[in-house]
């Protein structure tokens, strides 16, 4: 079976010439991969098979296909000419972007939407602390804000569990709480 040279040019809808367009040839044979150079060009060397199919693709165009029976042709080369690719058109169903403010500054006050940040739902508000950027836990659940140690817990501004840090860090769960407020 003789070894056969296909080669072409992939061009857009304007007849310029596409740059990094995959090609994909399959015969009954072999299968290749190239890509087109800034020209458009592509080419194949020493192919085997006679039927050869010719797949191109890029992201924004469709996907041109064409098929080149061959049989047992003698011919060695193969131009397949200008292959033109179209754009791919697709509508898209709405998307609706929902956006929480992860940090709010009001005046002394920082105030962190526990829904912007990600941690186990069913944990307790001490693992959810641990997820804000400038909160940290200590072993012994002291909870630090900015550096400064926090020393009660309010809930609708009133102190939750006597004010006890631990106590209430430890076991509320991280879901009941949809802000925390730093002083």
């Amino acid at each position: 079976m003789s070894k056969k040279e296909v080669y072409g040019i992939v061009v857009d809808t304007a007849g310029r010439p596409l740059n990094g367009v995959s090609v994909h040839l399959t015969s009954s044979r072999d299968t290749l991969f190239s890509s087109t150079s800034a020209t458009g060009y592509f080419h194949f060397n020493r192919v085997l098979g006679n039927d050869i199919r010719i797949s191109c693709s890029q992201l924004g165009l469709s996907i041109l296909e064409r098929s080149y029976p061959l049989y047992n042709s003698t011919t060695a080369k193969l131009d397949v000419g200008k292959l033109t690719m179209f754009p791919h058109v697709s509508l898209l169903k709405e998307v609706v972007v929902l956006k929480y403010k992860p940090i709010v500054y009001k005046q002394d006050t920082v105030q962190f939407n526990l829904d912007a940040f990600q941690f186990d739902r069913r944990a307790l508000l001490e693992e959810a602390l641990k997820a804000l950027p400038n909160i940290q836990v200590s072993r012994d659940g002291s909870v630090y804000a900015f550096g400064k140690p926090i020393s009660s817990v309010k809930v609708d501004g009133k102190k939750f569990f006597g004010g006890d840090v631990l106590t209430a860090t430890r076991n509320l769960p991280a879901d009941f709480v949809k802000k925390r407020s730093s002083y």
